[in-house]
């Protein structure tokens, strides 16, 4: 107030330029921590929603958003957590159908399995076998099968080599 005219007076010039350098300093630095909080807080949206993008691509699918801020951040906010809850849905709806897909899997190898045993078994067997589909035609036979066919092909006329295929009636024909 009163005594800085005054005391300014008797201070030589280098002792002026030196406080000007010194309180230029001082403002510059107040200046840049206030710039600096201002960015911050500004930034700070910004920043929560890169580092809740760089979890998402870790693999973690829970962050959500806080819907603060201005307008535009709480838009973007919202659409992000929505974004969130139908990726976790399709992913939850991936996951179900590709368990049902294993249990189907599972329940197909299982059935192939039971038909090899069963073929297995046919094949095994001591006597003739000759298996047909619903449509009554030849879908198997096994070799004990064949051998009789054969042994008995003089007295039967068809070709007793090709018998799977055929129609059973043909090879069984109803006598009238």
């Amino acid at each position: 107030g009163w005594f800085g005219p005054a005391m300014l007076e008797g201070v030589s010039e280098q002792v002026r330029a030196a406080y000007l350098g010194l309180a230029v300093l001082v403002f510059v630095g107040l200046s840049g921590v206030v710039f600096h909080g201002l960015l911050e807080r500004a930034l700070k949206p910004v920043v929560a929603l890169t580092d809740h993008f760089v979890r998402m691509r870790a693999g973690d699918l829970n962050p959500r958003l806080p819907e603060e801020g201005p307008d535009e951040m709480q838009h973007l906010s919202r659409t992000f957590n929505d974004m969130m809850e139908e990726l976790e849905l399709q992913i939850r709806e991936i996951t179900e159908e590709k368990y049902a897909a294993e249990r189907g899997r599972q329940y197909l190898q299982e059935q192939v399995e039971a038909c090899q045993r069963f073929k297995d078994l046919a094949d095994a067997a001591p006597v003739g076998v000759v298996l047909a589909d619903a449509d009554l035609n030849i879908v198997y036979q096994n070799s004990m099968s064949e051998a009789g066919f054969l042994q008995l092909s003089v007295h039967l006329p068809w070709n007793t080599e090709v018998v799977v295929g055929r129609p059973l009636p043909f090879i069984c024909p109803d006598e009238e």
